[in-house]
């Protein structure tokens, strides 16, 4: 929208408007590159601060209305994923150093360096923010001898190993980059000793400077009397591993690729089990951030996001953090043994030996404590903490192995839950992954299209939908974090109810009774819901899937209300 006012610099008259803040813009002629990017910083309604407990965080500068963009920008640096578990090392498959494209390990390298690419005119291969940075330093190493042998190829070319390298080669490019790279969390001292750090000192650390970095500097002492790539002593790169441990955003690519990228801003929001925030990634525009609003944000609230899976039980959460960001979550959801009345981790109790179990439910004593006893909320039965974990991790195992089946059949997932409620609450997070899969399955699997599901199995259907539906509304009420599965929820509970309306319908007709159609606006809200919180996820194929199905399911529906004239 155009206003007429003063430039703010030079007093020029000036009809551009801030679209973040709604202020006078400058009018672009003298001062435009400079003072618009200033003044785009200054704008944005957020504030750095510091505390002792937190750090650096960010909070509102002033009110934000919900679905506002907060802020964008571009990372630091972003390359393939920085830690990789032992199938990943080996697999053939490497993501192309321009691109990240998957492409098979030793069928096409670099014209320069060798290492794996997608095409010789790939465009990331000249990018001095991407491959265009490390190209010189990759082909300093000793060519390979065995090109047939897989593993030779995958120890000789470790891409976890390249975002380490090009954080390091930032001070030779974009020192001040380097500089905000820097200003980021690395918990150096508390990395010491654990997984993470010998991993990173046996695939990354070691394997960098023997192979590059000592190499270079060794030679470039020679010749010029200095390091050419100073900063990059162990603890120097372990440094970095740290930053890149705790700071570090996964960025799914369409292509199924997963590669991790810092963010300035983006790295410094704090986590919550309840976040406010959520954020969107442009592939076009080499991965820009974008920030967004979840809910209405107040003057002074710190904006969050969440690290870890909504969908995980508090001491799941509890783990991933502390092993990965070093902290310990205080939030309302954590604090609470209920988790917020979900009973989302709670197990079944099964009384006292010889005695008929009491149909109470097991809560940890204090949520917050990894040693801490299980008590039960009717009978006098309590339980140790590792007693607990074996039987989740037997769990989890017997889950993990079914779900990640190529077949998995709808008997087998009804069977395991039938199993699994005989020891976890109806709501457990275990039981909750089973009936989400198991509603996509009602109406779509052989022998269970909708046409073939009986009216109590679509009753069935609609039952779980609701039950999960109930779940998240509380952990996640404004669709931040699951929006995927709300809207997978809400289009398989709209597809059932409206089957189960239409055989009512049919019913009616043939015994010329009335028919009451509130259900069947129940399933067109559901829709309408369904749509708005799929909104979060255009960015990703699946999402893009469910959006496309369910505006064909409004098409359906609408032409329903045209057939029975409503």
């Amino acid at each position: 929208m155009e206003t007429s006012g003063k430039c703010a610099v030079c007093d020029a008259e000036c009809k551009l408007k801030c679209t973040a803040c709604k202020c006078v813009s400058y009018c672009g002629i003298e001062h435009q590159k400079k003072d618009w990017k200033t003044h785009k910083l200054e704008c944005r309604p957020l504030e750095i601060a510091h505390s002792d407990e937190l750090g650096r965080y960010v909070r509102a500068s002033r009110d934000i209305k919900a679905k506002s963009v907060i802020f964008t920008e571009a990372p630091l640096i972003a390359g393939p994923k920085w830690c990789m578990d032992d199938y990943e090392r080996q697999e053939p498959i490497f993501p192309c150093v321009g691109c990240f494209r998957p492409v098979r390990i030793g069928d096409l390298g670099c014209p320069k360096c060798n290492w794996p690419i997608c095409s010789p005119t790939c465009e990331g291969l000249e990018n001095p923010q991407f491959h265009g940075l490390e190209c010189a330093v990759l082909r300093t190493a000793r060519p390979i001898q065995d090109k047939s042998n897989i593993k030779s190829l995958l120890d000789h070319y470790r891409s976890e190993a390249l975002l380490t390298l090009r954080c390091v080669l930032l001070q030779l490019k974009y020192p001040q980059k380097w500089k905000q790279l820097l200003e980021l969390e690395s918990h150096e001292e508390d990395r010491k000793g654990t997984k993470y750090f010998e991993e990173a000192e046996q695939r990354i650390v070691s394997y960098l400077k023997a192979n590059y970095l000592d190499k270079i500097n060794a030679e470039s002492l020679k010749t010029e009397g200095r390091n050419l790539i100073p900063n990059c002593e162990s603890k120097d790169l372990h440094r970095l591993c740290g930053i890149m441990e705790v700071n570090a955003l996964n960025v799914n690519l369409p292509t199924g690729v997963e590669i991790c990228a810092l963010y300035p801003t983006a790295c410094l929001l704090e986590h919550s089990c309840m976040p406010n925030c959520f954020y969107t990634f442009d592939f076009t525009k080499h991965y820009k951030i974008t920030m967004i609003a979840g809910r209405d944000i107040k003057k002074g609230e710190n904006l969050s996001i969440m690290y870890t899976h909504m969908l995980w039980g508090t001491q799941m959460r509890h783990e991933h953090l502390m092993t990965n960001k070093y902290f310990v979550c205080k939030c309302p959801r954590c604090a609470d043994p209920t988790e917020l009345g979900t009973y989302i981790s709670a197990l079944k109790c099964i009384g006292p030996e010889e005695e008929i179990a009491c149909g109470g439910t097991l809560l940890p004593k204090d949520p917050h404590d990894d040693d801490t006893e299980w008590f039960c909320d009717k009978c006098p039965v309590r339980i140790a903490n590792n007693q607990v974990k074996f039987l989740l991790s037997n769990i989890e195992e017997e889950v993990d192995a079914l779900m990640f089946e190529r077949e998995t059949t709808v008997k087998q997932l009804e069977d395991l839950i039938e199993k699994l409620k005989q020891f976890l609450h109806p709501n457990h997070f275990h039981i909750f992954s089973l009936k989400h899969s198991l509603i996509q399955r009602y109406g779509t699997q052989i022998g269970y299209s909708s046409a073939e599901l009986s009216e109590e199995m679509l009753k069935r259907k609609i039952d779980m939908c609701n039950e999960l539906l109930s779940i998240v509304d509380v952990i996640d009420p404004y669709a931040i974090r699951l929006s995927l599965y709300t809207g997978i929820i809400l289009y398989e509970l709209q597809l059932a109810t409206v089957e189960y309306e239409k055989r009512k319908i049919t019913a009616a007709k043939e015994n010329n009774e009335p028919y009451d159609y509130e259900e069947l606006y129940n399933a067109e809200g559901y829709l309408r819901r369904a749509k708005c919180v799929l909104e979060n996820n255009v960015d990703i194929p699946q999402g893009k899937k469910f959006i496309e199905a369910v505006v064909r399911s409004s098409e359906n529906l609408e032409t329903l209300f045209e057939q029975i004239k409503l």
